[in-house]
Parts: C-alpha cells; sequence; structure tokens
C-alpha cells in the first residue's frame, strides 16, 4: 500500500482482496477521502501477486448510501468538475482492473454506491439490501456511466424507471432483472462471496483476464462517451439545484 488507508479496510484472505469501505456510521457514504481510498485500495489489489480475485463491500448495514451530503460543496464549477474527475477515476479503477471484480452488495447500494457495484464484474447482494439512485429527486446527475451500464445490465426500460422515478429496488427485484446474479441471507453473503471468489480464482489467470478485456473492449467506446456527456451535463446543472 502507497499510503495508509483512513476511510477503507484491506485484507487479503485465501487469495482474495477484500476491500471494505468502513464509514458505517454514515452507512459507507462516500467522500473525497474514501473515494481517494478506494482507488488507492483497488490499486494495491491489481499490484499484489498474491491477490487473484477482488471483492468489494461495505460494513455495516450498507454497501455505499451514496455521496456524503454532509462534505462542503464544491464551490466553483472547476472544483465541481474535479469533484467528478475522483469519482470517475474510482469508477474507472474498478471497471479496468485486470482481475475480477465481484461486489458483495451487504446493504443499500445509492447513487454512488450503485455506480461503483455495476462497475464489477459480479454483484451478489443480501436479501436486505436495497439498489437505486435519488438523483433525480435532488436535481443532479449520475456521473459514474450509470446510464450506460443500466441499460446494458437491465434493458432500457427499466433503466428508465429506475432512473426517472428514483425508487430503490429490492435484491430480489435486482436478481429477477439480472443486476445481481445470487442473492443470499445477510449472514451468508459474505461466506457466499468468498466461496466464489476463490472457484473463480483457481481458474488459470490467464483466460480470466482473456475474458475480461474482450467484454470490456466489447463496452468500452460507449462507456467512456457516457462519462464524457454525463460530466457536462452535471456540469450544466452546478448551482441550479
Amino acid at each position: 500500500m502507497d499510503r495508509l488507508l483512513t476511510t477503507v479496510q484491506y485484507e487479503l484472505r485465501d487469495g482474495i482482496a477484500w476491500i471494505t469501505m468502513n464509514r458505517p456510521e454514515v452507512m459507507n457514504a462516500s467522500n473525497v477521502a474514501m473515494k481517494e481510498d478506494l482507488t488507492e485500495a483497488v490499486a494495491a489489489a491489481e499490484r499484489d501477486a498474491a491477490a487473484r480475485v477482488i471483492v468489494l463491500t461495505g460494513n455495516g448495514k450498507a454497501f455505499c448510501s451514496g455521496g456524503d451530503r454532509t462534505e462542503a460543496v464544491a464551490a466553483t464549477p472547476d472544483s465541481y468538475r474535479a469533484r467528478i474527475h475522483l469519482h470517475q477515476q474510482l469508477c474507472l479503477a474498478i471497471w479496468n482492473a485486470g482481475k475480477p471484480v465481484i461486489a458483495a452488495i451487504n446493504g443499500y447500494a445509492l447513487g454512488g454506491g450503485l455506480e461503483m457495484a455495476v462497475m464489477c464484474d459480479i454483484r451478489l447482494a443480501a436479501r436486505s439490501a436495497m439498489l437505486g439512485t435519488p438523483v433525480s429527486r435532488i436535481g443532479s446527475i449520475s456521473t459514474g456511466a450509470l446510464h450506460d451500464q443500466l441499460a446494458r445490465i437491465v434493458g432500457v426500460g427499466h433503466a428508465m424507471h429506475m432512473l426517472l422515478t428514483a425508487d430503490p429496488i429490492t435484491a430480489e427485484t435486482a436478481l429477477r432483472l439480472g443486476l445481481v446474479t445470487g442473492v443470499f441471507d445477510d449472514e451468508a453473503l459474505a461466506e457466499e462471496t468468498h466461496r466464489l471468489a476463490v472457484r473463480i480464482g483457481d481458474y488459470p489467470a490467464a483466460s480470466i483476464t482473456a475474458a475480461k478485456r474482450a467484454l470490456r473492449a466489447a463496452c468500452g467506446t460507449r462507456l467512456n462517451a457516457t462519462l464524457d456527456l454525463e460530466e457536462d451535463l452535471a456540469a450544466g446543472m452546478f448551482g441550479k439545484a
């Protein structure tokens, strides 16, 4: 690790790098420090030769409840764009990871939390999990390529419904839509995620990396264009909410 992480825990177990968001007192709401820590933790897992699979999860009752609304707001359009870039860098770090990334969604995955989850390769959820994005309610827009990823994963109709209504969905509904591929009792989520991660980690790394590269290549151009458009749209809303 290049620096001390203050908002994220990093643990290597059985060749699995567990990255745990650790601000349970605010439902793992992401502030600047946590986004920087998460980006560093993903990079550390990529460098760690002993890590074969990465798991992203949260401590407490939430995966990540979105951006920290108590953090001081950006004062200028340029500083607002800098905040957007920081979040997009995190999302791209997850998306571009050469190793498989599994989201273990242990509770609320809202806003930026959902954006991080959809950048992962596989999403598993606790039965109590709720997934959604509330940004249309607060006069904002997602900036982590959620529009692109949701349309791919659940289809344009369901994506539009989630985005426009701002209503979260249950883990069971997410499973039916294909947004997650497994739902487990809350107390079993970590164990089931670890079991799957170990199984994938035991496969030849070259075949796993090749599969990821091929799928990412098929999706990359549209995703990058979406990130640019989301940034411009969000910047156009600065100060108007």
